[in-house]
């Protein structure tokens, strides 16, 4: 696993080119998805997002996949405890998560960008993979760490 700002074998990894290599993506994921909405791709299995505006809060199921946020902050409320999701965070889970989402910053300007490059509807056993949010707790705005469920 990769941390934020250095790799496991303990390099640090200069936090502008970490902007510069998110501001990439960013700018592939756009041009790959103009419109608003779930945007499937030629990959199996990666599906691109694009919203450009914020979002009341909605109950939801999220399926066992990996979600990387580009652009844009989402929050996710599971089992009591909400989280915020940024451009420094990923959403793992192997299990079906009842979670209630709600996208807090989105517009057409700088919509929430992010893709699902892995879905555990392409695993044939995933029970026993653990749930996991990589996501700023709001109660603790300045530490993040994966939380594992």
């Amino acid at each position: 696993m990769v941390s934020r700002a250095k790799r496991e074998v303990g390099t640090d990894v200069s936090s502008s080119t970490v902007a510069k290599m998110r501001a990439e993506l960013a700018r592939k994921i756009a041009l790959h998805t103009r419109k608003a909405g779930e945007h499937a791709t030629a990959i199996p299995g990666l599906t691109l997002y694009r919203r450009t505006e914020c979002t009341p809060c909605y109950p939801a199921t999220y399926e066992p996949s990996l979600n990387v946020f580009v652009q844009g902050r989402k929050r996710v409320t599971l089992g009591g405890t909400t989280y915020v999701c940024d451009e420094s965070t990923f959403l793992l889970s192997s299990l079906d998560l009842p979670v209630v989402s709600q996208i807090i910053a989105a517009s057409e300007d700088v919509p929430l960008l992010s893709m699902l490059p892995w879905s555990g509807r392409l695993l044939p056993n995933r029970s026993c993979r653990p749930a996991m949010v990589h996501c700023t707790r709001v109660a603790s705005q300045s530490e993040k760490r994966p939380w594992i469920f």
